[in-house]
């Protein structure tokens, strides 16, 4: 597959083209399938992206290096299609980028990429996006475990979690016999206790925390501030107050409030 086709096929918008097209990475061909190869090995993702964010300096909106992981998902579409995965788990995965640009944009008002570490597990086929969650095979206590991921567009009704759920059981019995019947978990702010506090008994954050049973809590975590207020760096005081949550959240934060990470197993 060609890089101009992936682009079509992954909905990128005309404005995010443009500003990749005047940003070529740069890379030699020995180069680049030297990355192709690291970034698709199902291990030390963040070492060999700070690798390559290095070798495309200067690069402050990862531009170049969203080029360089954009046609190394080229060769990961190759991948899928020598293990059988079918191209709709192909597109719907790889959408990442297009996710992580776009959120990049709502935090900063461009178009830009910074998650360069992560993709390592979409590149490698260790994530696969089925429904309306990621799946990411992993060892948990040197056992097989499937870590679940929630995307910021994911849509947490109780129909597609179902599903989703029931789409990634038959995937990994079929593609990855090794990771079925394993332990599904979930570590996330939206397993965080303080949460039953702020939100009504019918919202799809408690009902989606309610299929898990929590066993650790990290209250000194903040992934919250991304997700919520898509900005990290904001301090509190600056929290927006659009919704209710986040008017509940910044109330609490201001009153020396925590609201951490929790991990849970599912049970359900």
């Amino acid at each position: 597959m060609k890089t101009n086709l992936l682009l079509k096929r992954l909905s990128f918008p005309k404005e995010l083209i443009t500003l990749l097209r005047a940003n070529p990475h740069g890379l030699t061909e020995k180069d680049f399938n030297i990355f192709s190869k690291k970034m698709r090995t199902p291990k030390d993702y963040e070492i060999h992206s700070n690798e390559l964010s290095k070798a495309l300096k200067p690069d402050p909106y990862g531009y170049k290096i969203l080029n360089v992981l954009l046609e190394i998902a080229c060769k990961t579409y190759e991948d899928y299609q020598e293990k059988g995965v079918n191209e709709e788990i192909f597109n719907q995965t790889q959408k990442c980028f297009l996710r992580f640009a776009c959120e990049y944009k709502e935090s900063y008002g461009i178009y830009g990429f910074d998650t360069a570490f992560w993709v390592g597990r979409q590149l490698s086929m260790k994530l696969f996006r089925l429904g309306e969650l990621e799946y990411e095979m992993v060892d948990l206590d040197g056992k097989n475990a499937i870590s679940i991921h929630i995307p910021s567009d994911a849509i947490l009704t109780d129909e597609k979690i179902d599903l989703s759920l029931r789409q990634a059981k038959e995937f990994f019995a079929t593609f990855y016999p090794e990771y079925d019947k394993v332990t599904y978990f979930c570590f996330s702010w939206l397993l965080s206790p303080v949460l039953k506090d702020m939100l009504p008994p019918t919202s799809k954050i408690l009902k989606f925390a309610s299929r898990f049973d929590v066993t650790r809590y990290d209250e000194n975590l903040e992934d919250y501030k991304l997700w919520v207020f898509k900005n990290n760096q904001l301090k509190p005081e600056n929290f927006p107050e659009n919704t209710s949550l986040q008017r509940n959240l910044k109330k609490h934060v201001l009153n020396n409030g925590k609201v951490g990470v929790a991990f849970g197993v599912l049970i359900r």
